[in-house]
């Protein structure tokens, strides 16, 4: 019995003696399959390894429970480390970002902008609803805020007010400063009465007349939509697809389906018929496959070829062959035997008929009737372009009616703004966002979020003007 002096624990050789079939050989190799990050990680742990290595050829378990004491003390203070830094993470990473500068302080500073979740409010409560008012107000004035800024910046409104001296914080310039600027500090310069009566206005009718006239074109020119088939060559052969406006498009998740189907299915054939390892698939050392959705052999689901089974059938039929031989010379029988009752391909004869007959039903199946669905699909769109017209020729009349125009300060003193009131609204008529809601189409109201294809809208806009 032997004590060492590093822990008070008592040691023995045969508590610290490895177990059967482990050899300080498999504990290096066991210790090296770990990817190491630097060569100075490699280098200590090869000289530890080394020292284990001594350590358990000349049997000093003392020198060993001290290594042992010593990597359990290593990994401790690694996990006090990590625990200290996790307490202190947003401290470490605040004082970090102050040393940044340039497009690393943007980028890192955007880390720490992402969207928070949304909190579920109990609308049964006043303070919900209240709250739930209040978040929505300050959701709609961003949304206007970030379309706004895009609005004076494409149609090049100046401030009204330029310093002479442009001012500069570090790295950063104060764009609010700067001639043309389109921030939101920029539109702080603005006169609050010139924004909500003359830009704003202007921005909603600009808008939605720029919506309007696109409807308009594709009313009046293009006419209906026009479901069409076309093909696609993602899978083994080319299959149909029907184009849709639509965003949930019918046919194309079966179509997905059978492109999948159609690579597994070509995948598995070509691995049975290899005669040859295959480049362009991940061969394991014992010949397999791992093919997805295959139902091969273990959770990676791998696979054989045809020549892997062959090997076994081939040393089957070797085999009883010459039982069959060694009973004929016993019994002095001179008989020519019939070697093809020994043929144990009959089962892979099965599995190539199988795999074939899946890569032909798989490259001759259709996801779905094509010519009822385009038949389908084009009547749903003739029925939209139809409703769509009588909107529009609705919403005209009411137009040539009031004479509508941008600053419009007449026509109808009555329209809905919804539950919650718009102070700034009354007396001035009815907007033509309002004249195109009732007729049915969209609008865009100062507020919505507007992300769509917002920059090439406003850039149109622009240039008509």
């Amino acid at each position: 019995m032997i004590k060492t002096t590093t822990t008070t624990k008592t040691v023995t050789s045969e508590t610290l003696s490895s177990p059967p079939g482990a050899s300080p050989t498999n504990f290096l190799k066991e210790s090296f399959k770990k990817r190491y990050g630097n060569t100075y990680a490699i280098t200590r742990q090869l000289l530890k390894g080394i020292r284990l290595d001594e350590i358990l050829s000349l049997r000093q378990w003392g020198d060993l429970a001290e290594f042992v004491q010593q990597e359990r003390q290593e990994h401790f203070d690694a996990q006090k480390r990590r625990a200290t830094y996790l307490e202190k993470k947003s401290e470490i990473e605040t004082t970090q970002l102050k040393l940044l500068r340039g497009r690393a302080k943007t980028v890192a500073e955007s880390r720490h902008r992402r969207k928070q979740p949304d909190v579920k409010l109990d609308l049964k409560t006043p303070e919900g609803r209240k709250q739930f008012v209040l978040d929505g107000f300050d959701r709609a004035k961003y949304n206007g805020g970030v379309v706004l800024q895009w609005f004076v910046h494409e149609m090049q409104i100046l401030l009204p007010y330029t310093r002479e001296m442009i001012h500069t914080l570090g790295d950063n310039l104060d764009l609010a400063h700067i001639d043309g600027s389109s921030s939101s500090k920029a539109l702080s310069q603005y006169d609050k009465d010139i924004v909500e009566s003359i830009l704003i206005p202007g921005l909603e009718y600009d808008l939605n007349k720029y919506y309007l006239d696109h409807k308009q074109k594709w009313l009046t020119q293009r006419g209906p939509y026009q479901a069409v088939v076309k093909e696609t060559m993602a899978g083994v052969t080319p299959l149909p697809y029907v184009m849709q406006t639509t965003k949930h498009k019918l046919g194309r998740r079966e179509l997905a389906d059978l492109i999948k189907e159609q690579v597994l299915w070509v995948r598995i054939r070509n691995i049975w018929k290899a005669k040859e390892p295959i480049q362009e698939e991940n061969v394991q050392k014992d010949g397999g496959y791992p093919v997805a959705k295959s139902g091969g052999w273990g959770p990676d689901e791998i696979i054989y070829p045809r020549k892997y089974y062959e090997q076994f059938c081939d040393g089957e039929e070797l085999f009883e062959g010459f039982v069959e031989i060694a009973n004929n010379m016993l019994e002095g029988n001179t008989d020519p035997i019939d070697f093809e009752q020994f043929y144990w391909g009959e089962s892979l004869d099965i599995a190539t008929e199988y795999i074939n007959g899946e890569y032909r039903r798989v490259c001759s199946e259709l996801p779905v009737d094509y010519m009822a669905l385009l038949k389908q699909l084009q009547e749903k769109y003739n029925a939209w372009f139809e409703e769509d017209m009588e909107k529009y020729q609705k919403l005209v009349k009411d137009l040539e009616k009031y004479k509508q125009w941008q600053h419009h300060l007449r026509g109808p003193s009555q329209a809905r703004y919804g539950q919650v009131p718009s102070g700034d609204r009354i007396g001035k008529g009815k907007s033509l966002g309002d004249f195109m809601k009732e007729a049915g189409f969209k609008t865009y109201e100062f507020g919505n979020k507007y992300t769509k294809r917002l920059t090439q809208t406003l850039r149109g806009i622009s240039e008509k003007c």
